[in-house]
């Protein structure tokens, strides 16, 4: 459990030109944590899923983070960002946000928001370990730290002695 607060993740800007470079604010966290990113860009994944970088959390467990070199033309539309803070003990902290990138720095519009109970594109084991659950209450929390925590609850409770 972290004692000091719940992590947080900003950019410096909401909304960037092609060109900018793009800085992560982490804030929150408990020291020393692993940091794995998964980003999406117009609702799709760019492929980058809980990639790993070296990069930790500080004594103060924060971190400021120029990172990816300057936005080109392919990177424009609406973007959502999400880091894994990896604890010592193995538990996640996750923080999410969310920027635009165009040519004029104005806003992107976020992609349209598919209807409840519309039947999901993806099949096949993707689509139980991509992409998140939300949960009311406490927000997305992606799939496979779920399935992760409920396989570890099973082990336990089916290897008692």
């Amino acid at each position: 459990m972290n004692l000091l607060g719940a992590l947080s993740l900003r950019t410096d800007k909401a909304n960037y030109r092609v060109g900018e470079v793009p800085t992560y604010i982490l804030e929150g966290g408990q020291p020393g944590a692993a940091l794995a990113w998964s980003s999406q860009l117009n609702g799709n994944s760019t492929g980058e899923y809980q990639a790993q970088y070296g990069q930790y959390l500080d004594d103060s467990g924060a971190i400021s983070l120029v990172a990816g070199g300057p936005w080109q033309s392919s990177n424009r539309g609406y973007w959502k960002k999400e880091v894994l803070a990896i604890l010592p003990d193995g538990s996640v902290e996750v923080a999410r946000v969310n920027f635009s990138v165009s040519d004029t720095g104005a806003p992107v519009a976020p992609p349209a928001v598919v209807a409840p109970g519309t039947p999901a594109s993806e099949t096949g084991i993707d689509s139980l370990i991509s992409g998140n659950y939300t949960i009311p209450g406490i927000g997305e929390i992606p799939k496979i730290a779920v399935l992760g925590g409920a396989g570890l609850l099973l082990f336990f409770l089916t290897n008692k002695k």
